[in-house]
C-alpha cells in the first residue's frame, strides 16, 4: 500500500517492524526504491514477517505467512515511533489484518 501511494505521487512514511535480516533488508531497499520513508523498528532478534504467495496463470492460489509475535519492547518501539511521526503526517493508515 505505501509503494502505491507512492507512485500516485503522495508523501509517504512507512513504520513498520522488521528483523534485522535478509527479508528486513530486502523490503526496506523496496520502500527506497518507491520512495517511501521507511522508519524501520529493527531487532536482532525478532524474523521479519514473509508472506509466500503460490501463483497459477496469473492467480494466487495459496498464501502462506510465516510471522511470529513481536517483543513487547519492540511494540513499544514501534508505538513511540508512530506517536512521533503523527505530527507531520495528514493521513494514517493502519493495517493489521484484524489482528488487534
Amino acid at each position: 500500500m505505501a509503494a502505491n501511494l507512492a507512485a500516485l505521487g503522495a508523501a509517504v512514511s512507512l513504520v513498520a517492524l522488521v528483523g534485522d535480516d535478509d527479508d528486513g533488508a530486502r523490503l526496506a531497499a523496496a520502500m527506497d526504491g518507491a520512495g517511501v520513508a521507511f522508519d524501520r523498528v529493527a531487532d536482532p532478534g525478532y524474523a521479519t514477517t514473509v508472506k509466500l504467495r503460490c501463483v497459477a496463470r496469473h492467480h494466487q492460489m495459496l498464501r502462506a505467512d510465516f510471522e511470529v509475535d513481536p517483543p513487547a519492547a519492540m511494540r513499544a518501539r514501534l508505538a513511540e515511533r508512530f506517536v512521533r511521526a503523527l505530527p507531520v503526517h495528514d493521513l494514517v493508515v493502519i493495517s493489521d489484518y484484524a489482528k488487534g
